[in-house]
């Protein structure tokens, strides 16, 4: 009986040792999946002064375009109009945030909205030359 109670007390220890041994496991592995993933970062000395430099420069070429244009039977909001509010919320965000893809989103809209602004120059001044041909 003796034996029984040294072999029953045995495997309750390793028992309890598998027991714990898996519950610190699991606990890693929740902990592991907790972390965030590394996202590649903006470094905002370098890089996130270029990219205002280059957001400015666009605003700036899409508000030449704007005056050239500026007219007062002009309805709607211009390209421009929402090129700066865009420009305005990521120069915002870049303060606060400088992971690469949140910023290449940015990107990505300033540039639509550039183009949206150089295609809307180029159908007024096509709309001109026909507008001219026609008088």
């Amino acid at each position: 009986a003796h034996q029984v109670f040294k072999v029953s007390a045995w495997l309750d220890s390793r028992r309890t040792f598998f027991l714990n041994a898996m519950a610190s496991f699991m606990f890693l592995g929740f902990v592991n999946a907790q972390k965030p993933a590394y996202e590649s970062r903006v470094e905002t000395t370098t890089e996130g002064k270029k990219l205002k430099q280059v957001w400015t420069e666009i605003e700036n070429k899409c508000f030449e375009t704007y005056l050239d244009e500026a007219s007062d039977d002009f309805k709607g909001v211009h390209p421009y109009q929402k090129l700066k509010k865009e420009v305005t919320v990521c120069k915002t965000l870049l303060k606060e945030d400088t992971r690469r893809e949140t910023l290449q989103d940015c990107t990505r809209r300033i540039v639509d909205f550039a183009q949206e602004c150089s295609s809307k120059s180029r159908s007024a001044a096509a709309g001109a030359i026909r507008g001219g041909s026609r008088d």
